[in-house]
């Protein structure tokens, strides 16, 4: 494997969630995936948790489904668990997210309204890129010992985020925000 950012382009649309940006635990994510690229030359992104990605039809469209999307689900919490190093590019070092009832609907209504399925691992990515496993070993260590509070976070998803995903990660943009029901207007 390659030692530093590779060119990976992302494809198509992706729902996005996550913390409030004026929250601890948006904070908190941001400076671990920031300081992680620093010292890696790996990309920097916003804090998420995809909800689901790979979306692959005309932007009306899509920005309709997520609209109706977010119109069915209420707010609900995310706990993000354990550190764990993936196999791919966009999963390189990530926090494993609870699967939780709610979160786990959340996808399932997901798949159904974007008519978009595929198998779901919830997770906060900390960094992207291409490493030998013997870099990411030493990342992993280094991210426990500097940025341990992270695991164990828990926040409120208030809205879902259409992204924009298509070509390099430089050019990823949001393209809208929809806000969740709350629970009392239904």
């Amino acid at each position: 494997m390659n030692e530093h950012h590779t060119d990976c382009h992302g494809t198509g649309y992706a729902i996005w969630i996550g913390p409030h940006e004026e929250s601890d635990e948006y904070y908190a994510l941001s400076h671990c995936i920031t300081a992680i690229a620093k010292a890696n030359n790996t990309p920097t992104f916003v804090p998420h948790l995809t909800l689901l990605s790979g979306i692959k039809d005309d932007e009306p469209t899509v920005r309709e489904r997520t609209k109706q999307l977010a119109t069915l689900l209420h707010p609900f919490e995310v706990e993000l668990k354990e550190l764990e190093i993936g196999q791919t590019y966009f999963q390189t070092l990530f926090i494993k997210a609870k699967q939780t009832a709610e979160l786990m609907a959340a996808n399932q209504l997901a798949q159904e309204v974007c008519q978009r399925h595929k198998l779901y691992m919830p997770h906060a990515s900390l960094a992207y890129g291409d490493f030998t496993a013997l870099t990411l070993t030493k990342i992993k260590r280094d991210f426990e010992n500097e940025f341990a509070d992270v695991t164990g976070t828990t926040f409120t998803a208030h809205h879902l985020d259409l992204w924009i995903t298509k070509g390099p990660i430089e050019h990823w943009s949001l393209l809208e925000r929809f806000p969740l029901t709350p629970e009392n207007t239904q």
